[in-house]
């Protein structure tokens, strides 16, 4: 089996009860709203950008709008838990994987941007 997918594992039949899907669904619900909040927040940020353009801004908007694709995704994964039936365990795993990788990229743009934006801030100091 390949380490990045679990979608080759046969199903296990397995469903969660109606309480162990209310909690996944709210988690689900959680990782939705926040990809919906970053997404607007990233939008924002461009369309502020219209009247001036700031290289700093715009990294931090794309790394916005990033995060919140990526956080819906785990938002959907999870979802399939509850809104299917005789997978549950494959679901929960595809959504734990979605959500290390959500994780993963949040990690790497916030690193990205904080280092770039250091870079232009020294840069703007230096040149002063």
């Amino acid at each position: 089996m390949d380490d990045n997918t679990t979608r080759d594992l046969k199903p296990r039949g397995y469903e969660f009860d109606a309480e162990e899907n209310r909690r996944i669904a709210r988690t689900a619900g959680l990782a939705r709203t926040w990809g919906i909040i970053s997404l607007v927040i990233g939008g924002l940020a461009l369309l502020g950008m219209m009247a001036q353009f700031n290289l700093l801004n715009l990294i931090q908007a794309a790394t916005a709008v990033a995060i919140g694709i990526v956080f819906l995704n785990v938002g959907k994964a999870f979802m399939k838990v509850v809104q299917t039936e005789g997978d549950d365990i494959t679901h929960i795993l595809d959504g734990v994987q979605e959500l290390g990788t959500a994780f993963q990229i949040q990690i790497i743009l916030t690193l990205a941007s904080f280092i770039i934006g250091t870079a232009i801030g020294l840069m703007q100091v230096t040149s002063g």
